[in-house]
């Protein structure tokens, strides 16, 4: 997968765009000043989380939830920064074109920060009414058991809602499908993975809808306000985000005015993808018929131990160490200690050099005793939640007040630039 494009190149390595267009998208650059940072990122309703939904997403969003806006130490400044990917750090650098890169002491990190539960997505594949309610409810609940901070507790917090309470999303969505060919969405990954003789028109502009979600909240209003988004993005959603990257391309110069910025996307410190604990090549899945292939956010601390214990190493009779190609399923192992590791500061040659011998149990117990500690915490506020349906509740209501009044405003600018009589 290539990392995300750099916007004088883009048009000559993607799909869509003439290199004449590119050359001109270059006049239609976007000056910083005033810039409004904003996070937003979305998870699908769909069975129990595992700890590569945590890793791979969930540990960024409450890193980004409860880092402060104003006041932040210039070690919490970096460790933003450090987020964003270091091609893109040196494209943003050399076009000016980033202020998370530019931040000082006295700035606001972060105006405003939106997560959301996507209900809309999950519906592209077939659900239960109830299960689907049901499973909704549950996520917010483990959203803020792994940390996430509705702002209903800290004005530093972030805003928590549903997506389907959000009308904007859906009507973006239908001007950006008016403007987007289908042979371009049929080349998604998403839509290659999962079409069959049966698929819905909702799986195959599901990338649309993707993009509405991103660019509502990346939207330009001349002198009035220049909001500027950032993505958490795991290695799974690097093409769609790449696709909301190239939609604002479009409309930037279909329109010729600066109506969005370009979404930046932010990554996971140490690994993009968590693998099945039994076949290092392939993901840790929900889907997975096994239960030993992944470790569930809501696993007691025995069940974690065992599958540790179970979990596949190799037949190398040699010491741990790192090599994803000749040795999958130990370097899985090792990606999860180095993420969960307390200080955070622990590499893979520190790792290494902690177990020299050629006995994998130390390595494994060891390793089993950090996923407990960490998870342990997340599971008994689970459930402890789970019982606060009218605390939940109002977390959704006012998560959903606040992106109302954040996307109407955005969406009645977009529906005026695009012609549409009345606003």
């Amino acid at each position: 997968m290539k990392r995300l494009f750099q916007q004088q190149t883009f048009h000559k390595k993607k799909h869509s765009l003439s290199s004449g267009i590119s050359l001109q998208l270059r006049n239609l650059t976007i000056d910083n000043k005033d810039k409004q940072r904003i996070v937003f990122s979305g998870i699908q309703p769909t069975g129990n989380l595992h700890l590569g939904n945590y890793l791979g997403a969930i540990k960024n969003w409450v890193i980004l939830s409860n880092t402060k806006n104003k006041g932040h130490t210039e070690e919490e400044r970096n460790k933003i920064k450090s987020l964003i990917h270091k091609e893109d750090e040196n494209i943003e650098i050399k076009n000016n074109n980033c202020s998370l890169l530019h931040i000082k002491e006295d700035d606001i990190l972060f105006h405003k920060k939106f997560f959301c539960v996507v209900d809309l997505h999950a519906i592209t594949m077939p659900q239960d009414p109830i299960e689907l309610k049901k499973s909704s409810f549950e996520l917010i609940c483990m959203l803020i058991a792994c940390g996430l901070n509705p702002i209903v507790n800290n004005n530093d917090g972030c805003h928590l809602f549903l997506q389907s309470h959000i009308p904007a999303h859906s009507q973006l969505s239908w001007i950006f499908g008016c403007n987007v060919s289908e042979n371009r969405l049929k080349r998604m990954h998403h839509y290659k993975d999962k079409k069959n003789e049966n698929t819905s028109i909702g799986l195959v502009s599901y990338p649309i809808l993707m993009a509405s979600d991103i660019l509502l909240y990346s939207h330009i209003k001349d002198h009035s306000y220049n909001h500027e988004v950032y993505i958490p993005v795991g290695d799974d959603q690097k093409q769609h985000l790449e696709l909301s990257q190239e939609v604002a391309h479009q409309f930037n110069y279909k329109f010729k005015k600066n109506i969005f910025n370009i979404p930046k996307g932010i990554y996971p410190l140490h690994c993009n993808r968590i693998m099945n604990l039994r076949d290092g090549t392939k993901k840790m899945s929900k889907s997975d018929p096994s239960d030993l292939t992944r470790i569930n956010l809501i696993d007691t601390d025995d069940m974690i131990i065992n599958k540790i214990k179970k979990a596949k190493t190799d037949i190398l009779q040699e010491p741990i160490y790192y090599d994803k190609e000749k040795r999958p399923e130990i370097s899985n192992l090792m990606e999860i200690y180095v993420s969960l590791e307390e200080s955070g500061k622990l590499k893979m040659e520190d790792l290494q050099r902690l177990y020299p011998n050629l006995d994998n149990n130390k390595f494994k117990k060891d390793l089993s005793e950090i996923i407990v500690n960490h998870i342990r915490p997340i599971r008994e506020n689970y459930f402890k939640l789970l019982k606060e349906k009218d605390y939940i509740n109002q977390i959704i209501k006012d998560g959903a007040d606040n992106a109302n009044e954040f996307t109407q405003n955005a969406l009645r600018e977009i529906m005026k630039d695009v012609g549409f009589y009345g606003f």
